[in-house]
């Protein structure tokens, strides 16, 4: 998968610029907050609909103006993805709108033509962030091995937030323990769903661990193959029985403490905790290993090469590690920024074309 070419108007700080992006190695230099890191940005954008930097959608707006919008043609086909952000009357919230050919679709059939695999700074928060930072990056491999996870999800997330005010309303006398039957079951049906996502997932991590290894901690633990037809029932089973018998706590808490949402995993060499005992260097490694079998993932399930977005690589790796970069993006088509231009002169990664970014302009 390949994207030729790509517009933005009044994308941020870039008013209005159309490149060929018929290349298989890009690379975008030029100084912090010039405006390097929005071109990645929009390319993601068109993959995912959503953005790994910010939740304000008014932020994608240039400054003054009423809407921004991206476009991109994508593969043999020349498909065309249109993103457009527009700025709600009162300019106090702005709205999505996803078009595949010029025809306006969900957004979950959207994300279904252009996969991506990001690299970029805030990944070392995999070893040593939260478990919450760590699920969205899980989450997010997800979504673009499966776009229709994205839908499941978002479900999902509704379902425990009702559910956790049933139970506060439980705890405070306003509600009955019968008006939880009903947001229980979703859960358990949604949550069931997801574990044999990410159950297929470190499966798969798995066949491929090397050095480091990815310990999965569920919140459910179950044996049956997530391959197997029977893994959706055993787990959703489990998972009953755990939030039938803990209940009181959870009407104690008003917290919805069982299911996919709280969980988590680690990062390990040699039964180490990468976390607590590794070197910065480490976790680097750890994380560009953890990046490489999403890369794997993404390609094994959506039988087709992702496109690789690398932002400001070159500060975080070593010499060592930005070279097993350049043998790793050998056959994607390969889009890196980076603030200095010595690292583009490198020959390991052997750019076809180099755009510079300055004040929102590109050359």
């Amino acid at each position: 998968m390949k994207i030729s070419s790509l517009r933005l108007t009044n994308f941020r700080n870039l008013f209005d610029v159309s490149l060929d992006m018929s290349f298989e190695t890009i690379g975008i230099v030029g100084e912090n907050a010039q405006g390097k890191t929005n071109l990645l940005e929009a390319l993601y954008l068109l993959s995912c609909g959503e953005s790994w930097r910010s939740a304000v959608d008014t932020e994608f707006i240039r400054f003054e103006e009423s809407f921004a919008r991206i476009d991109g043609n994508i593969g043999d086909d020349q498909i065309n993805l249109s993103l457009i952000v527009e700025r709600s009357v009162t300019g106090s919230g702005a709205k999505k709108g996803y078009l595949v050919n010029d025809v306006r679709r969900k957004k979950e059939t959207f994300v279904s033509y252009f996969p991506t695999v990001l690299f970029h700074p805030e990944d070392l928060v995999l070893v040593i962030g939260s478990p919450s930072q760590r699920r969205k990056v899980l989450d997010d491999v997800l979504i673009q091995a499966y776009p229709h996870y994205s839908q499941i999800l978002t479900q999902y997330g509704k379902i425990v937030t009702a559910r956790n005010r049933v139970l506060d309303a439980i705890r405070e006398g306003t509600a009955k323990t019968d008006q939880l039957v009903y947001w229980t079951e979703m859960l358990l049906k949604l949550g069931a769903e997801i574990y044999q996502f990410r159950y297929r997932f470190f499966d798969f991590a798995k066949q491929c661990e090397g050095k480091y290894t990815f310990n999965y901690m569920p919140k459910i633990v179950c044996a049956t193959d997530p391959n197997d037809e029977k893994f959706v029932h055993d787990i959703r089973q489990m998972l009953k029985n755990r939030i039938e018998e803990n209940t009181h706590k959870e009407i104690m808490s008003a917290t919805s403490q069982y299911g996919p949402h709280k969980d988590d995993f680690g990062f390990c060499m040699d039964e180490r905790d990468i976390a607590l005992y590794g070197s910065r260097g480490e976790q680097r490694a750890a994380t560009f290993a953890f990046k490489k079998i999403q890369l794997q993932y993404v390609e094994k399930i959506r039988e087709t090469r992702p496109v690789l977005l690398l932002d400001d690589v070159f500060s975080e790796f070593d010499r060592v590690h930005r070279e097993q970069l350049a043998d790793l993006t050998h056959g994607y088509q390969t889009i890196v920024s980076g603030t200095e231009d010595r690292f583009f002169t490198e020959e390991a990664f052997k750019f076809e074309k180099i755009l510079r970014v300055r004040k929102g302009e590109v050359s």
